[in-house]
């Protein structure tokens, strides 16, 4: 399926669902991708209650608790496991707006091993984006 299209993100989250609660880990995350092919700026938001994602959905949270903004180029490798979305932010790849430490808290999830599987799983279903000059999914 299309990378940031309506089908991808109800495959992401119900691939999410098997991520386990972690009581007081709530955060809503805009996402804000630019340089889409095809598309330009895409924006999907993440709703995280209890360390699980309680909703996903492309567009606008008008309150996010952390906006991202970074390049579809960096997202697709996430997503294809050839990059580390931790070293991403570390390396500036990424920029951050709202509350940053919501972040951190969400950094033991995001370095774990069940998070490694399940983004294996996304990344053998996600196809880039039209346009993208990319046949195979690299980068």
């Amino acid at each position: 399926m299309i990378f940031l299209s309506e089908e991808w993100i109800r495959a992401r989250a119900a691939i999410a669902d098997e991520l386990p609660e972690v009581v007081g880990l709530d955060i809503t995350i805009q996402h804000t991708v630019l340089d889409v092919p095809g598309e330009g700026t895409v924006g999907y938001v993440d709703r995280i209650r209890a360390g699980r994602l309680e909703a996903s959905w492309l567009g606008v949270d008008e309150e996010p608790d952390v906006t991202l903004i970074y390049s579809w180029a960096d997202e697709f490798s996430v997503i294809r496991g050839a990059a580390d979305p931790t070293a991403l932010l570390m390396d500036g790849c990424v920029t951050i707006l709202g509350e940053q430490g919501l972040l951190l808290d969400l950094v033991p999830t995001l370095q774990s091993e069940l998070i490694t599987q399940l983004t294996y799983r996304l990344a053998q279903i996600t196809e880039p984006p039209p346009g993208s000059g990319r046949v195979d999914g690299t980068l």
